[in-house]
């Protein structure tokens, strides 16, 4: 990326920002090129804010010492279920993190599952400078207490499960009645996804399978079948909804960037924008 240095009380500071007078006001320079060999050669690249960058965005991330992909699936609040804490950039991995089990007799709760469990050394991937930008947030999640309604609990808001990465829910990757299937309202739609099973909400869904169905942490209520009336939902790797019993699948973990948190000027040649941690 290209950078200007300046010096100041004997140090060399790398410049952030540049901004020139318009108008009376001060504008934020995004860019500045000067000419060199008869050429216009960019010499700065400012950043840009997180919440600037629309929905679909890729960036990356520096994981385990090296850039990882992730999609922007949603900017703010998706709805009043989530506590004030999930207001923010949400990201969500775009390449293969672990396999995993997650069990479905009668005690399939994403809070004390292999799912939760695992996430919880996941943000050890990086470094304290990416971290900073990492919230703990309360997501909606579903227990195993059946309700009068046929669907189990809800917890919701600030009594949400605790976490700093977790796996999307049923209807947050556009899951909805038309599929047939029982599951509680544990979430609302990210804006990234589409609602329903059409080839298109099919294909939005698919971007995260990278060749490996993965899990959603929400649960398929089957009161009919007593062994197993709750089975852990995923998606497959055609985006397809299904509900599976003691198999492996992989974990795509989603989290959500403080507002704080700036990204490259310029995309780099992969077109994603990278993290700015400096």
């Amino acid at each position: 990326m290209p950078e200007l240095w300046t010096s100041s009380g004997g140090v060399n500071r790398k410049l952030k920002e540049l901004y020139t007078p318009s108008g009376g006001v001060n504008r934020k320079l995004k860019e500045l090129y000067a000419v060199s060999g008869g050429v216009n050669r960019k010499i700065f690249s400012g950043s840009i804010p997180a919440t600037e960058l629309p929905v679909g965005t890729t960036v990356k991330l520096l994981e385990n010492g090296a850039l990882s992909k992730y999609k922007i699936v949603h900017q703010g609040l998706p709805s009043s279920q989530y506590a004030a804490s999930c207001n923010g950039t949400w990201v969500m991995k775009l390449e293969q993190y672990t396999g995993s089990v997650l069990f479905g007799n009668r005690n399939t709760v994403y809070s004390t599952s292999i799912i939760a469990t695992t996430l919880k050394s996941f943000t050890t991937r990086f470094a304290s400078d990416v971290r900073a930008f990492i919230k703990t947030v309360k997501i909606p999640y579903s227990d195993n207490y059946m309700t009068s309604t046929g669907l189990n609990r809800v917890w919701w808001g600030d009594d949400g499960y605790s976490c700093d990465c977790f796996a999307p829910s049923f209807i947050e990757v556009g899951g909805d009645s038309s599929m047939g299937l029982n599951v509680a309202a544990d979430g609302a739609k990210l804006a990234y996804f589409q609602a329903g099973s059409s080839s298109f909400a099919n294909a939005l869904r698919s971007t995260f399978s990278d060749g490996s169905a993965y899990w959603l942490r929400s649960v398929f209520v089957d009161a009919g079948e007593e062994d197993w009336t709750f089975s852990p939902l995923c998606v497959d790797t055609i985006g397809n909804i299904a509900y599976v019993r003691n198999q492996t699948r992989q974990i795509r973990p989603v989290m959500i960037l403080s507002s704080d948190a700036k990204f490259s000027g310029t995309p780099d040649i992969e077109g994603a924008y990278i993290l700015d941690t400096n």
